[in-house]
C-alpha cells in the first residue's frame, strides 16, 4: 500500500509539473508572442517533461508487470507442489486398493474351492455378481438360458444359498456394513447357523 501511494504521488507530481509548464507556455504565447526564443525553450521543457513523465509511468509499468510475474511463478510453482503431491497421493491410494482387491478376490477364490465349484461354475457366479442376467451369461457362454439355470441351481445347493440374491448378499454385505455397528447381523453368520 506505501509502495501504491508513493507511486501515485509522483505520478500526480509529473501531471501537475505537466501543467504548470503548458500554462506558462500558454500564457507566454498569449502576453509576449515576440519572445519566440523563450517560447521555443517552454517547448523543450515542455517535451522534456513529457519524456521523463513517460520514461517514469514506463518504470512503473514495468515494475508492476515484474512483480505480478513474480507473484505467477510464485503461484505456479504452489500449483505443481500441489499437484505433485495430489498424484503422489493418487498413486499411493491405487497400490493400496489394488492390494485390497487383491485380497478380496482371494478370499472370493477361497470361498469358491470350500464350496468345491467347478470352473463353469465359478465363471457363472462371477458373471452373476457382476449382474449380468441369465441370457446375457448364456450368450457369453455359447449357451442357452436352461443351461445356465441348472448350472445356477447346482451353486446354490453347493453354497447353501436359495437364489442370486442371497449369493450377492454372501459377498457384498459385509462389505456394504458399518463397520461401527455391533448390532448389524450378517446374512452370512444366517446362513452358517443354519448349516
Amino acid at each position: 500500500m506505501k509502495e501504491l501511494s508513493s507511486r501515485t504521488s509522483i505520478v500526480l507530481i509529473l501531471i501537475g509539473g505537466l501543467g504548470i509548464a503548458g500554462a506558462l507556455t500558454a500564457l507566454e504565447f498569449a502576453f509576449e508572442p515576440e519572445f519566440v526564443a523563450v517560447s521555443k525553450l517552454s517547448i523543450n521543457l515542455l517535451e522534456n517533461l513529457v519524456l521523463v513523465s513517460a520514461m517514469v509511468v514506463s518504470a512503473f509499468v514495468v515494475m508492476g508487470v515484474s512483480s505480478r510475474v513474480a507473484n505467477l511463478e510464485e503461484e505456479t510453482d504452489a500449483i505443481r507442489r500441489d499437484l505433485g503431491h495430489a498424484r503422489e497421493e493418487g498413486e499411493s491410494w491405487r497400490r493400496h486398493s489394488k492390494l485390497l482387491l487383491e485380497g478380496l478376490s482371494n478370499a472370493i477364490q477361497l470361498q469358491f474351492d470350500e464350496w468345491a465349484l467347478t470352473p463353469a461354475e465359478v465363471d457363472i457366479v462371477r458373471l452373476m455378481l457382476k449382474g449380468l442376467s441369465t441370457k446375457e451369461i448364456a450368450s457369453l457362454r455359447a449357451t442357452t438360458d436352461a443351461t445356465i439355470r441348472q448350472q445356477a441351481l447346482g451353486i446354490y445347493r453347493k453354497s447353501g444359498l436359495a437364489n442370486r440374491a442371497e449369493l450377492s448378499a454372501f459377498f457384498l454385505e459385509d462389505l456394504l456394513e458399518d463397520p461401527k455397528s455391533t448390532s448389524a447381523v450378517s446374512r452370512r453368520s444366517l446362513v452358517e447357523d443354519v448349516n
